[in-house]
C-alpha cells in the first residue's frame, strides 16, 4: 500500500492524545477506612468491572478512528500488477486492405491486433486513420503497453521515420510487408520569367527522385494555362496539376553572442529546407548588426532576448515556454512564430526542427506534402527496430486502486459505534 500524500502521516502521532486523556482522567485513588467493615474483604463489583470495560474500549475506539481519517487523507492507493497480453500485433492502418493481412486476421480470430497508430485502437474502430504514422514515435508509446510481446506489421516507409532512434525494453518484432512498386508523375509545375518547369518525381522502394524538367524540352508534350492550374496533354492522355509561382525567397537570421549556438543549429536546418525544398532561397546571418535590414527579407528569424522589429513578413522569435510541446509554436500574432527552447543536437531531432521550418518557410507547402504522401522507399526491418534496454521495475505497469473511500467508510461505522458505547455507558 502507498500514500498519495505521506506527509499527513504524520498525525498518526495525535493518537498518543486520547492515551494521555486517559490517564490523566484517572487521577489518584484515596481509601478511607471505616472501622465497622475494615476486616471485610475487598471485592470488585460487577458495575466497576463493566465501567472500567466501557473506558478501555473508548479508548480503543477513539484511537483507531484518529487512525483512520489520518489514513483516508493520507491517500492510500494499492498497487498491483496491470494484466498483461502474452502477445500483441500492431497493423499499420494502410496494411488493412492487403490481402495476406486479411488472411492473417483471418488465420488469427483470438489473437490480440490494434491499430498502429495513435493511442492504439481496435481494428473495429469506426475512424481508421489515412495519415502515415511516425513510426519511432508510436514505439515509444509502447514501452508502457502492457504486453510481453509485440509484433508490429507496416509498410515501413522511410516518410514515417522522424526524430532519433528511440530505446524501450519490450521484445518487438518488426515485419514489414509491402508491395514492389514504382513512381514516375509529374505533381506539379513552376511557372519562371521564360518558361515553365515541371517537377516529376521518380522512384521506387529503394529510391525517390526529384526531377525539374523545361516544359518546352518535349515536343511530344503540350499544355494549357488555367489560372493556378496547368492541363498537360502528351500521347493522348491528359492530366492538371498545380502551377506555383517561382520567386526566390530571402530569409534573415538576426543573432547576438548569446544566442551563437542556436544561430549555427538554425543556419544548418535553413539549408537543409533550401535544398529539400528545390525552391531559390537568399539565407544570410547577421550577428549584433543593426536592425536596417529586416525590411529585406520574407521571412525573418529573430534569435535575440529583445523583440524584433514590426513587420509584415513571418518570422520566428525565442520565447520560453517549456509546456508548449512543440519546438516552433504558432505566435499571437499572424505570421508569427515561437522558438520555445534553446537549440541543441537533441532537440533539433525529437522536435523536428528542420520538418517544421520547412513548413513554414517552404513557398509550396503542397509540394512537400505530395512528396511526402507519393515516397515509396522502405527501410529493412532492421533499421526499424529501436534500440534495446532492460525493463526496470519502475517502468512495469501497475494497477492503482485508491482505497481512500473504503477508510472513511470504516471511519463513520468506528464513529457511530462510539457514539453509541458513550451514550450507553453507566456514570
Amino acid at each position: 500500500m502507498s500514500f498519495l500524500h505521506p506527509t499527513y502521516l504524520w498525525g498518526l502521532l495525535g493518537l498518543l492524545v486520547p492515551l494521555i486523556v486517559h490517564l490523566l482522567n484517572k487521577g489518584e485513588v484515596k481509601t478511607i477506612k471505616v472501622g465497622s467493615i475494615q476486616f471485610l474483604e475487598a471485592q470488585e463489583t460487577t458495575q466497576t468491572k463493566k465501567l472500567k470495560l466501557n473506558e478501555y474500549l473508548l479508548l480503543l475506539l477513539r484511537t483507531l478512528l484518529l487512525g483512520l481519517l489520518v489514513l483516508a487523507i493520507s491517500g492510500p492507493t494499492m498497487q498491483s500488477p496491470m494484466p498483461r497480453e502474452a502477445l500483441t500485433y500492431f497493423i499499420e492502418p494502410s496494411l488493412l486492405q492487403n490481402n495476406r493481412m486479411k488472411s492473417l486476421l483471418e488465420s488469427k480470430p483470438q489473437a490480440s491486433f490494434r491499430l498502429f497508430s495513435t493511442d492504439f485502437p481496435s481494428l473495429d474502430t469506426d475512424e481508421i486513420p489515412n495519415t502515415r504514422p511516425n513510426y519511432w514515435q508510436l514505439v515509444q508509446s509502447l514501452n508502457d503497453f502492457p504486453s510481453d510481446s509485440i509484433v508490429i506489421f507496416s509498410e515501413s516507409r522511410i516518410s514515417g521515420i522522424r526524430g532519433i532512434r528511440p530505446k524501450m525494453s519490450p521484445t518487438i518484432n518488426w515485419v514489414v510487408m509491402n508491395q514492389e512498386s514504382t513512381l514516375d508523375t509529374i505533381i506539379g509545375a513552376y511557372k519562371t520569367e521564360e518558361d515553365v518547369d515541371l517537377v516529376r518525381l521518380l522512384g521506387d522502394n529503394s529510391y525517390t527522385e526529384i526531377q525539374k524538367i523545361s516544359l518546352s524540352a518535349n515536343k511530344n508534350r503540350s499544355a494549357q494555362l488555367l489560372g493556378d492550374s496547368l492541363k498537360l496533354e502528351e500521347n493522348g492522355k491528359s492530366s492538371t496539376v498545380e502551377l506555383w509561382r517561382k520567386d526566390t525567397l530571402g530569409i534573415g537570421l538576426f543573432y547576438d553572442s548569446d544566442f551563437s549556438r542556436d544561430a549555427q543549429y538554425m543556419m544548418a536546418a535553413l539549408e537543409a529546407v533550401s535544398t529539400y525544398a528545390k525552391h531559390p532561397m537568399t539565407i544570410k546571418a547577421f550577428k549584433d548588426e543593426a536592425e536596417s535590414s529586416v525590411s529585406d527579407f520574407d521571412f525573418l528569424i529573430w534569435l535575440k532576448s529583445d523583440f524584433p522589429p514590426k513587420t509584415d513578413n513571418n518570422y520566428i522569435m525565442f520565447k520560453q515556454d517549456s509546456l508548449s510541446g512543440q519546438l516552433i509554436s504558432k505566435g499571437n500574432k499572424a505570421r508569427s512564430y515561437f522558438l520555445t527552447d534553446r537549440l541543441s543536437i537533441a532537440n533539433t531531432l525529437e522536435g523536428k526542427l528542420t520538418e517544421s521550418l520547412l513548413e513554414i518557410i517552404s513557398p509550396s507547402p503542397e509540394l512537400t506534402e505530395k512528396i511526402a504522401s507519393l515516397d515509396k522507399r522502405v527501410l529493412a526491418s532492421e533499421e526499424l527496430v529501436p534500440l534495446a534496454s532492460e525493463r526496470l521495475m519502475s517502468d512495469i505497469e501497475v494497477k492503482k486502486s485508491a482505497l481512500e473511500p473504503w477508510f472513511w467508510l470504516l471511519a463513520i461505522m468506528v464513529l457511530v459505534v462510539e457514539r453509541v458505547l458513550s451514550k450507553s455507558r453507566r456514570q
